[in-house]
């Protein structure tokens, strides 16, 4: 791993974790690089961790919050805890990519994007197609622009 990796956590060890991370595997190690994944379960996190060379698992996701190696988190964890694991990841200062839905409401979703907003911090909510094509993939577009310069971009939730 190079100095200059970005480095993920990852908070799930679900089967879409699992398709993250083989497709993280094909870009280059010495610019993305997974070095730790939380689980509910220390076991299942464990058993991830190895499967997919990862060098730390954690049996609580608070623990890799609090992981200071750790600079982007990747949550796939069941829907309604998505919003919670947000916010416990912008708390302590980490970059969010979160699975589809990103929360369950509007209210939820405009508080994780002020919180974000607020600490300096990237929140993006995956989509298959924001990666798919770019030039139709609205997230992509908004999200090269400053947060103030969106109009509207919370009304697509």
């Amino acid at each position: 791993m190079a100095a200059s990796a970005t480095r993920w956590g990852i908070l799930g060890a679900s089967r879409i974790a699992h398709d993250f991370l083989v497709a993280m595997k094909t870009l280059p190690e010495n610019e993305h690089t997974v070095v730790a994944v939380a689980s509910r379960s220390l076991e299942r996190a464990a058993e991830f961790a190895g499967k997919h060379d990862i060098g730390k698992a954690y049996g609580s996701y608070e623990e890799l919050a609090r992981d200071e190696n750790v600079e982007v988190v990747y949550v796939s964890t069941l829907h309604p805890t998505h919003a919670p694991l947000c916010k416990l990841a912008l708390n302590h200062g980490k970059h969010v990519l979160c699975e589809k839905p990103m929360t369950m409401n509007l209210k939820d979703t405009k508080e994780l994007f002020e919180l974000a907003k607020a600490k300096g911090l990237f929140i993006m909510e995956v989509s298959e197609r924001n990666f798919v094509n770019p030039s139709t993939s609205y997230p992509l577009v908004q999200l090269s622009r400053p947060f103030h310069k969106r109009p509207n971009i919370l009304g697509y939730v």
